[in-house]
């Protein structure tokens, strides 16, 4: 059995801080981009289409939460939230780089996707790193570094905005996000090999 893990323990673990920073730079990206959906699409696609996008946005998302569900059990789930950050990138660059509706709809929807997969693999992490015990007092301390972090997500994407006075430097800034969190969530991956290693 997994020996339970005190607080004060967690907090000195570069195993929870790797997946507390890296998903706190994951969801401020993604809840700032989701924030400033409508604004982002609605002089490309008009109020309606940016509506429905809204729309499609959440029903991509609710397919990748789906899609984690079958494969949680059988994957390194570490290396698939790098995967998963990795796409999120590619989409902000793209849509960046590339205007039009074609690609603002099918990169929001990857997108999206990618949404409903990162909500829920930062506890999943924690569960299967920490054990089920330590589970409640390990991952209160990750969620709360995740979500007071991803609560300034859209300040910082209005304010970037206004600096620049367009959207695509501040997706370029949002994918340097989503990259620096891919590179986190691997460094805490080996540390977790390491352990297990000498463990």
């Amino acid at each position: 059995m997994t020996p339970a893990w005190t607080r004060a323990q967690a907090l000195r673990s570069l195993t929870l801080w790797s997946v507390a920073v890296a998903f706190a730079l994951g969801l401020t990206a993604q809840v700032g981009f989701f924030t400033h959906q409508v604004k982002l699409a609605e002089p490309v696609l008009g109020a309606t289409g940016a509506g429905w996008l809204v729309g499609v946005t959440g029903l991509a998302g609710l397919l990748g939460r789906l899609l984690l569900a079958w494969v949680a059990d059988r994957i390194a789930l570490r290396g698939y939230a790098a995967a998963i950050f990795a796409t999120q990138a590619l989409a902000l660059v793209l849509i960046a780089i590339t205007p039009g509706a074609p690609v603002l709809v099918g990169m929001t929807f990857v997108y999206g996707f990618c949404l409903g997969q990162i909500t829920t693999l930062s506890p999943i992490i924690v569960r299967r790193e920490f054990g089920a015990a330590s589970f409640g007092t390990v991952y209160g301390v990750a969620g709360t570094v995740i979500q007071l972090s991803s609560a300034f997500g859209p300040a910082l994407y209005g304010i970037a905005r206004d600096l620049f006075g367009s959207y695509p430097p501040v997706l370029a800034i949002a994918a340097g996000f989503e990259l620096a969190a891919l590179a986190t969530v691997l460094v805490g991956g080996r540390s977790v090999t390491r352990k297990r290693n000498t463990g």
